[in-house]
């Protein structure tokens, strides 16, 4: 740090809802960093222009950038704009720190460009953060990361965020659920790549393979658009609680505490922070068998997998073979939720921060 005045670091994009890049920089903030936080491109702009010789950009999401409009010309305009700053501001002394969140921007607009932000993303970048050490294999084919420059700290839980779990029996009374029926939950944003229509489809069949009573649990934010998808789709013989709003922090350990098992159908997988928030409440998980996903989760007794390349038919036999009430998944759930906190995560970022800072190599992965 320079003077009497902290390092700013520019976090961009920092959406409010999602408290990962809260955690990610507790320990960075709490060492005396500028956490200057901001959502628009214009924004991130100024941001890196003001002193670009004490600046860290903390590079996340890339959408923002290009796909937020549906004009090819503007998109261009956009992509050139932010990666000159880049250029310009790394010949005035700007570090840049690359999160690399998924391979590519979910419902991407503009794939051409969106490629060429990346590969502009991995040649500028002085580290590139993966959060699963398998992230240069997933994304290989659409462009390369540097592995002198590439550095692993995994999501950790959201230990502390959403407050205590809750007690099975308390949540369970709470959505009705009998102690022979097997509740599983979907909670996130309820968007086509993640598979919602999938696990609904799945549903029936798996009541069916079980013979006993399959309760879906749906919570969280659906456009418009997507609701009359997903009402076309309810099953009619499968008994559905759904919340098609945002669930309140306070709310989110009732939803965990009633489920038998969180069924994450996305395509694609690359990073799941609902897969580690399940984690933090003791919940078992359901995952497509990615092969990133299976060699970073694979041997956990939390985590089960069904054959990406089956969608729906995986999915039913994984939910119909599904156990009520495991608790032993339930424990190692927990105990891995302890293992690697959010404070722990983020004294890996603040370590990559000053080795950023410093000009130090940053190849050496860190692990949980």
């Amino acid at each position: 740090m320079s003077g009497d005045v902290p390092t700013r670091i520019v976090i961009f994009p920092a959406w409010q809802d999602n408290p990962y890049l809260n955690l990610l920089h507790l320990a960075t903030g709490a060492a005396g960093y500028w956490l200057d936080r901001v959502k628009t491109l214009d924004d991130a702009l100024a941001g890196i222009a003001e002193d670009p010789a004490d600046t860290i950009l903390h590079m996340n999401w890339t959408s923002p950038i290009c796909q937020e409009t549906p004009d090819p010309l503007e998109a261009r305009e956009r992509v050139d704009r932010f990666v000159g700053a880049l250029e310009e501001g790394v010949r005035a002394g700007l570090k840049i720190i690359w999160t690399v969140h998924n391979t590519l921007p979910h419902d991407v607009v503009h794939p051409e460009l969106e490629l060429e932000l990346h590969e502009a993303l991995a040649r500028l970048a002085h580290a590139v953060h993966i959060i699963n050490p398998g992230t240069a294999d997933a994304v290989s084919e659409h462009y390369a990361l540097p592995p002198e420059r590439t550095r692993c700290i995994p999501h950790s839980s959201y230990q502390g965020v959403y407050g205590s779990p809750v007690e099975r029996r308390a949540a369970r009374r709470r959505f009705g659920l009998a102690d022979d029926e097997l509740a599983v939950l979907f909670l996130g944003q309820l968007r086509p790549y993640k598979g919602v229509l999938d696990l609904l489809r799945a549903a029936s069949a798996a009541q069916r393979q079980r013979g006993s009573r399959v309760v879906l649990l749906l919570a969280g934010k659906a456009r418009p658009e997507d609701v009359a998808a997903l009402d076309a789709a309810m099953p009619l013989d499968v008994r559905v609680v759904r919340h098609f709003a945002f669930v309140p922090d306070g709310q989110t350990p009732w939803w965990f505490g009633a489920a038998d098992l969180v069924a994450l159908p996305y395509r694609n997988i690359l990073n799941s922070g609902s897969m580690l928030l399940a984690q933090t409440f003791g919940a078992p998980v359901l995952v497509p068998d990615e092969p990133h996903v299976v060699a970073h989760h694979g041997d956990e007794r939390w985590v089960r997998l069904y054959d990406r390349a089956r969608p729906v038919e995986a999915l039913a036999e994984a939910i119909a073979a599904a156990p009520i009430d495991d608790a032993d998944a339930r424990q190692a759930a927990f105990d891995a939720a302890r293992a690697w906190s959010p404070y722990r995560m983020s004294q890996a970022m603040l370590q990559l921060v000053r080795d950023v800072q410093a000009g130090r190599t940053v190849s050496e992965l860190s692990s949980a």
